[in-house]
């Protein structure tokens, strides 16, 4: 009997058109259907409309800062079917890591570590634990 999986829905949240392309690609060849965002708005609009397993976003963003973002993402997936996140940032210290885990993010990565990297802790965050 075969067993059929559905992609990993995955929304990639960042200002930077070549880090969004170059994570969805690493993400796609891994198998997850990948989405773009390049703010924290549209990424609500988005999470509005479609049901993503992930979030991965950026730490700083234009127009909506990262605490604002968590929190609006809570309050609008408040339920058990809400998607993980993953915060990336360049600001590598211990506050931010406490702030963002604080605010909902299951993981935060240094957004200067290798995209295999990125992409094998993106893999472990989605994968079920049996």
């Amino acid at each position: 009997m075969a067993v059929y999986y559905s992609a990993k829905q995955v929304l990639v949240v960042d200002d930077s058109l070549s880090i969004r392309r170059s994570i969805c690609k690493a993400l796609q060849a891994e198998g997850c259907e990948c989405h773009q965002a390049v703010n924290g708005t549209a990424a609500l609009e988005q999470l509005k409309k479609e049901h993503f397993d992930l979030v991965l976003t950026d730490y700083h963003m234009p127009l909506m800062d990262r605490m604002e973002f968590l929190e609006q993402l809570t309050e609008q997936q408040a339920s058990d079917d809400s998607p993980l996140v993953i915060m990336m940032t360049s600001d590598w210290d211990e506050t931010v890591q406490k702030q963002a885990m604080k605010g909902g993010a299951c993981l935060v990565l240094q957004k200067t570590c290798d995209l295999k990297q990125l992409v094998a802790q993106v893999m472990k965050v989605l994968t079920p634990k049996t």
